[in-house]
Formats: C-alpha cells, sequence, structure tokens
C-alpha cells in the first residue's frame, strides 16, 4: 500500500515524495486524509442520479488555475484549481468555482492521493463539487468520479470522457466502468456522449432528485 511519512513539518524536512495511499471516505466525496500505512482507501462509486443528486455544484467550465501549496502547518500538500464558469447546472455562486483538492507538488515535494482528479491548465470540464453550508471552496465529489473532460472529435462535436484510470464510461446514465482497451475505442470511434446529450441527462437526474 505504501508509506505516508507523517513527520513532515517543512518542505526542507520532506522526503522528495510521498504517496498517501491510506485514506477512507466515509460518504461520497469526502476528502482523503492521511492515514497510518495498513489504511485502505474504500470508494462508493456514483452513477449519475447519485453524482447529480448529491452535489452541491455542478458546472461546465475551463480551468484557469492550478496551484499546489502546503498546508499552514507544512504536514501535507494541497491545489486550489479555479474553474472559469461556461454553464451551471446545479448551484449558485460565482463564475469562478474554487475547489481544493489534496495531493500536488510544490518545492520539488509531490503528494499523491489515490483516484483524486487531475486538473490542467485551459482544459474544459464538467465538474460535480460539494461544499459545506456557507464554504467558499469546493471539492470535487466522489474524487475522480466527479470530474469530466470534454474534447472534440474529428468531426468538431465535443464528447464527454473520464480519463482517469479505472474510471472510463460508456454508458452516461449507469457511468459503468469500462476498460481502459473499451474507453480507447470508444474515443476512437467517437462514441463517447456528446456534451450536449451528457448535459441534458444531467439536467434531468437534477430534476428528478431536487436541488
Amino acid at each position: 500500500m505504501g508509506r505516508v511519512d507523517r513527520e513532515v513539518q517543512t518542505p526542507a524536512r520532506a522526503p522528495r515524495h510521498l504517496r498517501a495511499l491510506g485514506c477512507s471516505l466515509l460518504i461520497a466525496g469526502a476528502t482523503c486524509a492521511a492515514l497510518g500505512p495498513a489504511a485502505a482507501t474504500t470508494l462508493r462509486l456514483l452513477d449519475l442520479a447519485g453524482l447529480s443528486h448529491t452535489s452541491s455544484d455542478i458546472v461546465l467550465g475551463r480551468v484557469e488555475t492550478v496551484q499546489a501549496r502546503w498546508t499552514p502547518d507544512h504536514r501535507t500538500i494541497i491545489t486550489e484549481v479555479r474553474v472559469r464558469v461556461e454553464d451551471r447546472v446545479k448551484g449558485g455562486g460565482d463564475a469562478v468555482l474554487t475547489l481544493i483538492e489534496p495531493g500536488g507538488e510544490v518545492d520539488g515535494v509531490r503528494v499523491e492521493v489515490d483516484a483524486v482528479p487531475a486538473f490542467t491548465v485551459g482544459e474544459r470540464t464538467v465538474v460535480f463539487a460539494t461544499r459545506r453550508a456557507g464554504d467558499a471552496t469546493a471539492h470535487v465529489l466522489g474524487m475522480a468520479q466527479g470530474k469530466f473532460e470534454v474534447t472534440v472529435d474529428a468531426a468538431g462535436t465535443p464528447r464527454v470522457h473520464r480519463l482517469a484510470p479505472g474510471f472510463a464510461f460508456s454508458d452516461a446514465k449507469t457511468l459503468k466502468a469500462v476498460s481502459a482497451n473499451s474507453s480507447r475505442a470508444l474515443q476512437t470511434r467517437g462514441a463517447s456522449p456528446t456534451l450536449e446529450n451528457f448535459l441534458g441527462a444531467v439536467r434531468e437526474a437534477v430534476g428528478g432528485g431536487g436541488r
């Protein structure tokens, strides 16, 4: 499972690479914390209805910034992601959705947490996020389950994928996982859900479950 160095206090004392595998999601969307090396990573799988009903925010947007930083106690690293909202399907708020995710790299030190979604500046994405009442920041719901990449196929049609290993899907409603080979085949054939159809299914799920 790997080890987590719990003695990290400052970047100068930190090992060059930390892999935070010891975490547990007690409820879907809970942020992982580094626990002892014997702890396991567990994840409640969610279909589209589950993501839509449980999230506080659902947005289509483009990633503006990705900035990793040490926590105030210098024990671990978190990453702040700012997404410029293009279409807000659920939730209220500003034109920018700010996400805080565990892990990242600062000063040559990298902290990795399994199943945490990766973001790239400039990418277009659909994000299902959750936050506590009154909190200005959010985090991706269900870890990598709640982040979908939007790419354009050869015909110029925007399509939705989940590129994180183990989270690719073919059916937009069940989000049942498919193999990596099947995922590549879907993208090659342009068979992934179109953005229009995917957002339509999300709106239908949100309307069926209430806000």
